[in-house]
């Protein structure tokens, strides 16, 4: 089956149930699978709470999400994405949109429709068996663990995000079109094509922000990084046989590659100008009393962590530093009752 056989698929199946919504079986679906949509709302109101720390933790990973294309697994990535220049580029840009991570939620998550379907029909997600004379290939049922009520973009995203680049970059638009074309035309109700585009523009922007960053944690605890170092190519191992492992390591790339090859952040910029999203003056403010001084010393603080943990010390540096500082205060509490 290929992608567009796909996103037709997913379509005619968000499409259906909106045909069957006031019918007996509409009713079955909303009880098995629940009315709310999994990934909630998001606050509209005092961002600036949550930014400190978005900020600082995202750029604190982003270090690592760096040094795991360039050290861990470069033999995998187009040497596009690790040019110095892109990499470089990619740090300046990166921080920009992940100041305005608390608004794109907001605006993603708050301001989008609902649909009922499974926004991850990839191919892994079906079951695959031999025949009784072990020479055909049957196809069992799908995975619906994520089938429910989940935002037009997590479905799009879901499903759009299992293709391969330069696939995704050359033929999302136009994806994202007959998805609406076939939604329309199935289920009677319109849906904007361009302001899904838009939308989903936005979503792999956020979604670029979080997987460049948050999955590399994952790799280590799903595949042997040494394994991966010395893997020559996606169809060999550990890669070709670690459905979690490769799924993270190639959610990484993927993201670098999209965010460069896939002008996340000119979609960024679109989005923020079309909305007149700004810091505004108090916002300003902040981000000179509390961002944009402060990191050069974050980076360099950074750059120690990331050769620490190349070494297998990180754990060992902080656990001494703990022990340090609680014998500082030992030592200090000793001498006030002496």
């Amino acid at each position: 089956m290929c992608i567009r056989d796909s996103v037709k698929g997913l379509a005619h199946q968000c499409a259906w149930y909106e045909t069957i919504a006031d019918t007996g079986m509409g009713e079955k679906i909303r009880t098995m699978f629940g009315e709310t949509s999994q990934m909630g709302n998001f606050p509209e109101k005092f961002h600036f709470l949550l930014r400190w720390l978005i900020f600082w933790v995202g750029r604190s990973l982003m270090f690592f999400g760096i040094d795991f294309i360039q050290n861990t697994c470069p033999q995998l990535c187009p040497p596009s994405i690790l040019e110095p220049a892109s990499i470089a580029q990619f740090k300046t840009e990166f921080e920009e949109a992940l100041y305005y991570f608390p608004e794109i939620m907001c605006h993603l998550l708050n301001k989008d429709t609902f649909l009922y379907g499974h926004p991850n029909l990839c191919v892994d997600n079906a079951f695959f068996y031999r025949d009784e004379t072990g020479e055909g290939v049957e196809c069992g049922g799908l995975d619906f663990g994520l089938y429910g009520k989940h935002k037009t973009v997590v479905h799009l995203s879901g499903l759009l995000g299992t293709a391969d680049e330069p696939y995704h970059c050359q033929n999302r638009e136009r994806l994202v079109r007959l998805f609406c074309e076939e939604y329309t035309a199935k289920s009677g109700k319109h849906m904007d094509p361009d302001a899904t585009y838009e939308d989903y523009e936005l979503m792999n922007v956020m979604k670029c922000l979080l997987c460049a960053v948050i999955a590399v944690a994952k790799v280590p605890s799903a595949m042997d990084m040494d394994q991966l170092k010395a893997c020559p190519s996606e169809r060999d191992p550990p890669m070709v046989d670690n459905f979690y492992g490769r799924s993270f390591t190639k959610l990484i790339i993927a993201s670098y590659i999209r965010w460069k090859h896939g002008h996340a952040y000119d979609s960024f910029r679109r989005w923020a100008d079309r909305e007149d999203v700004s810091p505004g003056f108090l916002g300003t403010l902040g981000g000179w009393l509390f961002y944009w001084p402060w990191r050069p010393f974050h980076s360099a603080f950074m750059s120690t962590q990331v050769f620490l943990y190349n070494r297998s010390l990180l754990g060992a540096s902080w656990g001494l530093a703990g022990l340090a500082g609680l014998g500082y205060v030992g030592t200090l509490i000793y001498r006030s009752w002496a």
